[in-house]
């Protein structure tokens, strides 16, 4: 953990230089923008007024139809203040060559929430708190780290008497003298909100009903509709749930249902019409994915927008993963601990983990049977791609009966009463700022291919606000050649344009995808912005193809060569963190059907699953450059810090110019990624992953170095210092002429064992270029495919390896500096 701490703090001081020149040099564009065209707006203004400095606009959208009668570079100048959006502020061709930007630096936020100005507030629910006492259960049957030991006492009311005076205290287990051995009088407060009792004779365990402070006000007059955020001075109201938890903050398994839960198995659906395109194909480069293959309709025919994917096939090649979920659950008995007497269908959300812990569901509750312990659903799931018979744990939200803890917040659209339960004394204070969010995008940059729009630029706001979209229509990108679902929506839509820069802006607390660069686009630039509290993607891209010829739903298909997707957008010094609060498959940047993206100097952790995700191999010629990127996979597993797919075959012709399925090297340099938390590799090159050149990074604590499976091939790692929990490289079995390489690295195992597993038996012509690698472990001892690294070399292979004891950490650290050039 030294040298990885200490290389940090030296990139995140390196970040730190390089973020200050980037200021000074926005000063000096602002400076330039003053000579240009400019109107300006204030919160104070009048959409009225000429638009002067002295005398504003009041709207953005005013100054923006304004800016439309100039001919050339326009600027529309941000006074101080929070500009609330009615409508998204849609940008056309009409628009190019605009600036928005807060004036001389000036704090300038614009929301897609709707404030709730003047709340009169009245008592709802003013109560200490009780306990609800259940016999013969047992709710430190599986003790963890929320369960503390309080000793014993005479009696169950004693056990519920210390939990109720223990304001962390969420429930109690007390042993009856009848149990065996030391266990007699024992009892257990749990402060972690776990409440899944096990029925067990001689115990009894009580759950507590917290103490309320529940305000009601009136927004009927406010024509809210059904809003899905609430905004507490600026913070994140919580939607009233069980178990409790703040989705800003908690980590798996905090705030999820961890047992007690049966699954109902999906029914069956129609026939996929299948797509299989074999001419051309791939079958040279790999006996796997050689061919583009998706399904129409069938399982995802009301699903996905387009109903189509490789998942969508009646029986996908990569294995039994056909696109389904469950319909409905069954709970055991005291897994809830309430009934709900105001249900109402299609109100309530239950959001699960997936089988597998490889992504998240929501779905719209529609049915609720308490007697049975049923809840059911007809809407939702399509969240991810990959389809299951069963879910994991899960968590139910927007239920009046469960608003007790503070921040929560209720709304019951019917009567438009909003509840609140305030954390602290008395009503919420007067002066107390309640937003309600309502858009979903703030700013649509929208052209088209033929027609782009040129020239927007948006720099030094703060966005925030934006609503929820998880319920929005997915697709699956890559035509489902990867593991995702994704709505092509977000907080900052662009589409059709050119030169498009999003520059030194905040993005926080935007419930959906941040920034999402859609089909046609050249030259996006995202640039010095931080990313926080995003309940999606931090920046997701992805493109359009077509079928050339093939009877596929518009937007899909094998053929990338007409161009409609987004190519050469550069993601440069960004800081993204905190994101994935409503979604887990999700990362600070997100691509499919993109290429010759640049991602460079970028700050991304935090993050429930990989932070950068390469859904297909489309085009390739992508850049990965001196990026910090760790505690990734915090949420989920079976993942890396970087993460790429390659199931579905794209003809570009991106490579060399003439149309291909052999895509633009992607070359990965320079980077510092640490795997701590769940990820398996720095660079999970997964399912068909390849044309990757890996070199000079520094990869601490992966379980393993260079991976390809089922049939990833030209992959080459080089001068790379990694620290392990397992091997060095670990791949498949390639065809000849495609095989992958990994020489002049520096690999410490932490462990002796195996530093390198490939397909042993295969001709040497399979085999990967391997040599001059230096090896370390505890007892300067490593094997290869299960032998010594001498009898290898002996067969002319892996010459120049070699095998040391674990250097020193100053070592250590002057090789991570070496290959970081620092």
């Amino acid at each position: 953990m030294l040298c990885g701490f200490r290389t940090a703090t030296v990139l995140l001081q390196a970040q730190a230089a390089q973020r200050t020149t980037t200021r000074i040099t926005s000063c000096r564009r602002f400076q330039s923008l003053l000579a240009a065209q400019s109107f300006f707006v204030s919160p104070t203004g009048l959409d009225s007024n000429p638009g002067t400095i002295l005398k504003p606009f009041a709207t953005i959208v005013h100054a923006v139809a304004s800016a439309r009668a100039v001919v050339g570079p326009v600027a529309v100048l941000l006074r101080t203040g929070t500009y609330y959006l009615e409508n998204t502020i849609v940008l056309t061709p009409q628009d190019a060559h605009l600036t928005i930007q807060s004036y001389n630096g000036e704090a300038v936020e614009v929301s897609g929430a709707a404030p709730l100005p003047s709340l009169q507030w009245q008592v709802y629910n003013l109560s200490k708190g009780s306990m609800q006492i259940f016999e013969s259960a047992n709710d430190v049957y599986n003790m963890g780290a929320g369960v503390d030991y309080y000793g014993k006492t005479q009696t169950a009311d004693n056990c519920s008497d210390a939990c109720m005076a223990r304001k962390n205290c969420t429930a109690f287990t007390w042993h009856s003298i009848h149990n065996p051995g030391d266990w007699p009088l024992k009892c257990f407060l749990r402060t972690d909100g776990f409440w899944q009792p096990e029925t067990q004779a001689n115990h009894t365990s009580g759950l507590k009903t917290p103490p309320r402070n529940v305000y009601v006000a009136d927004v009927s007059h406010d024509d809210l509709k059904g809003f899905t955020g609430l905004r507490v001075n600026g913070r994140r109201g919580i939607r009233a749930r069980f178990p409790n938890g703040d989705q800003e903050t908690q980590l798996f398994p905090d705030g999820w249902i961890t047992g007690g839960t049966k699954w109902t198995k999906p029914g069956s659906t129609s026939s996929a019409r299948t797509i299989s395109v074999t001419t051309p194909n791939r079958a040279n480069e790999s006996a796997s994915f050689s061919s583009y293959e998706v399904g129409v309709g069938g399982a995802c025919q009301g699903q996905y927008v387009p109903p189509s994917g490789y998942w969508c096939l009646d029986s996908p090649p990569r294995g039994n993963y056909k696109v389904r979920w469950p319909p409905s659950l069954t709970y055991s008995s005291g897994t809830l601990p309430r009934t709900w007497p105001s249900f109402k269908p299609n109100r309530t959300v239950i959001n699960a983990f997936r089988e597998g812990h490889w992504f998240s569901y929501a779905f719209l509750v529609d049915q609720y049977d308490p007697a049975h312990n049923t809840l059911g659903w007809s809407f939702g799931g399509f969240q991810g791609g990959e389809g299951a018979d069963s879910a994991g744990e899960w968590n139910v939200e927007n239920v009046f009966e469960e608003l007790d803890a503070p921040m929560e917040w209720f709304y019951d659209e019917d009567t438009g009463k909003l509840y609140y339960y305030h954390n602290g004394t008395g009503a919420p204070p007067i002066d107390t700022v309640f937003e309600a969010t309502k858009l979903k995008v703030l700013f649509n940059i929208s052209g088209t291919q033929a027609a782009p729009v040129n020239g927007i630029t948006i720099r030094g706001i703060k966005l925030t606000g934006a609503a929820l979209s998880y319920f929005e229509p997915h697709g699956l990108p890559s035509d489902g050649g990867g593991d995702w679902a994704l709505a092509r929506s977000g907080a900052v839509f662009i589409e059709g344009s050119q030169n498009t820069l999003i520059d030194g802006c905040k993005l926080e607390r935007l419930d959906g995808n941040a920034v999402l660069v859609s089909g046609f686009n050249r030259n996006v630039t995202i640039q010095n912005n931080e990313f926080v509290w995003i309940g999606e993607n931090a920046m997701a891209s992805w493109g359009y193809t077509s079928g050339m010829g093939y009877d596929v739903p518009a937007g899909t298909g094998v053929d990338g060569t007409d161009g409609n997707f987004p190519l050469g957008t550069n993601v440069i010094n960004n800081f993204i963190h905190e994101i994935g609060h409503f979604q887990k498959q999700v990362s600070c940047w997100f691509q499919a059907q993109t290429a010759k993206t640049t991602l460079q100097g970028n700050i991304c952790f935090n993050t429930p699953r990989a932070g950068i995700n390469f859904e297909d191999g489309f085009g390739g010629g992508n850049l990965l450059d001196s990026n910090l990127v760790f505690n990734c996979v915090r949420e989920t597993q079976d993942h890396g810090t970087f993460n790429s797919w390659d199931r579905q075959p794209f003809l570009t012709t991106v490579r060399d110019g003439t149309p291909s399925f052999v895509p633009a090297i992607n070359e990965v340099r320079h980077n510092f990624m640490i795997n701590n938390f769940n990820p398996q590799e720095a660079i999970d090159n997964d399912d068909g992953s390849a044309y990757y050149l890996t070199h000079h990074n520094f990869f601490p604590f992966s379980t393993n170095g260079l991976k390809n499976d089922f049939g990833g091939h030209d992959n080459t790692h080089h001068n790379n210092v990694y620290i392990n929990k397992g091997g060095c490289m670990r791949i498949c079995d390639q065809l000849p002429g495609h095989t992958d390489g990994f020489y002049n690295n520096t690999c410490i195992m932490v462990s002796d064992g195996e530093y390198a597993g490939f397909s042993c038996g295969s001709p040497k012509d399979h085999w990967p270029e391997m040599h001059d690698n230096r090896v370390y472990s505890p007892g300067a001892s490593a094997t290869e495919c299960g032998k010594s690294i001498a009898s290898w070399q002996a067969q002319g292979h892996d010459i120049g390896t070699t095998v040391g004891a674990i250097p020193s950490d100053d070592n250590i650290i002057a090789m991570a500096k070496s290959v970081l050039q620092m």
